[in-house]
């Protein structure tokens, strides 16, 4: 793979000039430096289960004073149950590790001046059978992690996931919410998706569920994160092997609506190395029913009426390989290397009979048109990423710097053919329309970032550095026959157009502990460019610049202040940022794409950015049986993207959907997430968002102004009674909520999966996705001379089964064993988890 022929000259030279001077600086300040004395101490370990040697994730540790028990600091121990806490000055503390389902766990140790790092190696945890029969109920039953300032959702404990992608499994996370399109929301407004940390050009569609370790859920990010999460950030983070020796799991599934899906994973560690290798496949197809009612509107009564239903069949077809590889170079340096392939198929057939109606004498309804649309589409993709991450420790406790290259790339293309007859009543005459689309293009996407965490006096410095590219380059050609006529080419509807993206930034983050008090202050500055060419128009361009000019400077510079407090189980956060929402890829294409025979939608090349105003007041109460967040958060945008349907002048019939950057926005809400894990078979998760948001469309839509409060809930309910079997149920519900012309209807639906475990190495999953077939979208659009009304659907009820066998040994030595042998022995072992 290599960086991106197809970048303009013009930008060649200023992509160089860019990433030079950034890899000079990145030797520079990477560059051994002078040790200095660190001003605390930390301590380290890993926590473990007693006779299973499996590290325990999200486990409680606390360091406590040994004269009075106060709470010194504390943390959640990470994947493979490692722990490190700065910051612990010079005593003799008591480790506390709690976790339920197990005895807690106290462990004496002193700092001394001498030692910067204590390290207190692994400790094991048994299990307390008066409350849990096993361990593996309980880590089960922790599908969400409730935190200050994330949740922290794990695939793998959730039965739904199992043969799933990483967008149903979106559906079942607290706060977010999902649509017809497969747009994903958090707090009602759209998130940045990152894959390990990093930017991807897969959709979560593409992502297979059983290739996700977990999903962090992050409201209000921190200067480290690009300016524009403006949504807030889901990170979905992939596997990677963590236990020593080699464990994997092979799986199947097949289910309703031609649904079918297989894949393994697998993980294997020994020494100073560490790999992991997955692959899946799924496969299926939807039926899907569909409507769009529209009403012309003279002097507040309707003049016409259009109606049009759709019979949908929608097949997707997926693949996704995944490798990656962690080498620990010494006792300080680890590089980390990952390479994904993937691709897939879309099928889409549609049929569409419409009417055209219209007020008779005596309030009869008389029918002008009688039509029928039929659409035959084939999309498919390919993708491939490459990542290389060079992670190093200084001799100074706590610090910590590392360089991260990512390039991703993606090819895609389309063939669609329409056919539109169209039969007017009133004339008793014909006309038909037939419309071929042939469309292809690339994607190159190449990110450098360097960052850097120092230990300061009472807290640390962090900084860093980051430039990011993006091409693209895509044509469509249609070709277009009216009246029987053979298509040929027409350059109305025809595009190409070529984009390049560049974002460089720098962020400075200081963070400071005063007991109980903790502060977060930092700086973000990202420059922007955006280009837009359009060979077909005559190499017509769109640019802009943020800044361009001195006098814009104010524009690139991103804040965030975060101010938190702990007493006992209680933790309390303020936050306040500024950020920038560049417009979507969609929103800026200007590809015209007929949706029926009497509308369609276009982007507007000559968007320009919003600019964000967050703040939160968060709470959370922990006890170890039930945990209680609770959020008030603030939105305050300029320039907001809009979206808005207008008439073609040409044709008073047409409607054209596109989008403008309209006045103002804000929005207020209040959020409660809650767990409670009352007995050792149950536990309940719920999320409430309630949220109210004011919108005001500026000057080109007759500065209209609406707002209005709307609101979404979600439950789990999980019931473990042995260890054999598992329930779960997922329910979800949207109120309607305000659009600038308009309103969204509501959306609910709910899942039930069951599990079934007669060993340790097999389970059998079943789930009926949409129970009671409910999950229909819709909006509505309000103007003076229109009405219209949209239902649509992503999928239908369907039926999954899903086999999966799992395997392994965790026998750090059994590869030297093996090669001891002559590559004998060593296949028991520990079979199963």
């Amino acid at each position: 793979m290599t960086l991106p022929s197809s970048i303009p000259s013009q930008y060649k030279s200023s992509f160089w000039s860019i990433i030079l001077p950034f890899l000079a600086l990145v030797v520079a300040i990477g560059a051994p430096t002078t040790v200095v004395k660190a001003q605390s101490p930390g301590v380290q370990g890993r926590i473990l289960i007693k006779n299973q040697n499996k590290g325990l994730e999200f486990a409680s540790v606390a360091v406590l004073k040994t004269a009075d028990s106060a709470l010194v600091s504390g943390s959640l121990t990470r994947s493979g149950g490692y722990f490190g806490i700065e910051k612990v000055p010079v005593g003799r503390y008591l480790l506390e590790v709690r976790f339920l389902g197990c005895i807690p766990l106290y462990r004496n140790f002193q700092v001394i001046p001498s030692v910067p790092i204590t390290e207190l190696g692994n400790l094991y945890m048994e299990e307390d059978i008066t409350k849990l029969q096993t361990v593996e109920i309980t880590e089960s039953r922790q599908t969400t992690v409730l935190a200050i300032d994330r949740k922290v959702y794990t695939v793998d404990k959730d039965l739904t996931a199992r043969g799933a992608s990483a967008l149903e499994v979106m559906r079942n996370l607290p706060g977010v919410t999902t649509d017809a399109d497969g747009t994903v929301r958090l707090r009602n407004s759209v998130p940045q998706i990152f894959v390990d940390g990093r930017p991807s050009l897969l959709t979560l569609e593409q992502i297979p569920a059983e290739q996700i370790e977990r999903i962090e859920i992050m409201t209000n990010p921190s200067v480290r994160f690009d300016a524009n999460t403006t949504g807030g950030l889901l990170n979905v983070v992939m596997k990677r092997a963590t236990n020593p020796g080699y464990q994997g799991s092979a799986n199947a599934g097949v289910g309703s609506g031609n649904r079918w899906n297989t894949g393994f994973n697998l993980n294997l560690k020994e020494g100073a190395s560490a790999w992991s290798a997955s692959y899946n496949f799924s496969d299926f197809y939807n039926p899907l029913t569909n409507s769009t009612l529209r009403q012309n509107l003279a002097a507040g009564k309707t003049s016409e009426t259009f109606f049009q239903s759709s019979e949908s069949m929608l097949g997707r077809r997926f693949q996704m390989g995944r490798l990656a590889w962690d080498y620990t170079l010494n006792q300080r340096t680890t590089l980390t290397t990952s390479f994904n392939l993937g691709d897939g198929r879309f099928r889409n057939t549609d049929d569409q009979p419409y009417s055209w109606t219209k007020p008779g004498p005596n309030g009869v309804v008389d029918t002008t048109v009688l039509g029928r649309q039929t659409n035959r589409q084939q999309n498919f993709w390919r993708y491939g990423s490459l990542q290389l991450l060079l992670r190093k420790t200084t001799a100074l406790p706590g610090e910590e710097w590392s360089v991260d290259l990512n390039l991703n790339a993606s090819a895609n293309g389309t063939e669609a053919d329409l056919d539109n007859l169209s039969n007017n009543l009133l004339t008793d005459s014909s006309s038909r329309r037939l419309q071929e689309n042939r469309g292809s293009g690339q994607n190159r996407v190449f990110t450098a970032q360097y960052d850097h965490t120092r230990p300061a006096a009472s807290g640390k410095w962090e900084w860093g550095l980051r430039s990011n590219l993006r091409s693209n380059v895509s044509n469509l050609t249609v070709n277009l026959g009216l009246n029987g006529n053979v298509p040929s080419f027409d350059k109305a509807l025809s595009n190409e157009f070529e984009i390049t993206d560049i974002v460089n930034a720098a962020y400075i983050n200081r963070q400071l502990v005063w007991g109980s008090w903790g502060l977060q202050a930092g700086l973000r500055v990202e420059q922007t460019r955006f280009d837009v060419n359009l060979p077909l128009l005559g190499d017509s361009s769109f640019r802009y610049r943020y800044p361009n000019g001195g006098r814009q400077w104010g524009n690139a510079l991103f804040p965030a202040v975060y101010l938190s407090r702990k007493s006992g189980r209680h933790e309390w956060q303020v936050n306040l940022s500024r950020k920038i929402g560049r417009p979507g890829f969609f929103q800026v294409l200007p590809f015209i794409l007929f949706a029926d025979a009497q509308g369609y939608r276009i982007g507007n090349p000559g968007l320009a950015p919003e600019f964000f105003h967050l703040s939160e007041i968060n709470h959370q109460y922990n006890n170890g049986i039930i945990s209680l967040t609770s959020s008030v958060y603030g939105r305050y945008t300029t320039q907001v993207i809009t979206e808005y349907v207008s008439r073609l002048p040409q044709d008073s019939n047409l409607l054209v959907n596109s989008y403008l950057n309209g006045d103002r926005q804000w929005a207020t809400g209040w959020e409660e997430s809650f767990r409670w894990n009352p007995s050792k078979a149950w536990t309940l998760t719920t999320n409430l968002n309630a949220f109210f948001t004011e919108v005001n469309a500026g000057a080109l839509m007759n500065n209209i102004s609406r707002g209005g409060w709307s609101w979404t809930a979600k439950g789990q309910v999980s019931y473990r009674p042995d260890q054999r079997w598992s329930l779960q149920w997922n329910g979800e519900y949207e109120a309607p909520r305000i659009l600038p012309q308009g309103r969204t209807y509501p959306a609910y639906g709910m899942d039930l999966s069951a599990s079934w475990n007669p060993n340790k190495s097999w389970t059998l999953v079943a789930l009926i996705s949409d129970v009671a077939n409910t999950r229909r979208f819709g909006n509505t659009v309000q103007t003076e001379t229109l009405f219209q009304e949209f239902i649509r659907r992503r999928e239908v009820r369907f039926v999954r089964f899903t086999l999966t066998y799992r395997f392994g040994n965790s026998d750090a030595s059994l590869f030297q064993k093996m090669r001891r042998s002559g590559g004998g022995g060593g296949g028991g072992g520990d079979m199963g988890f």
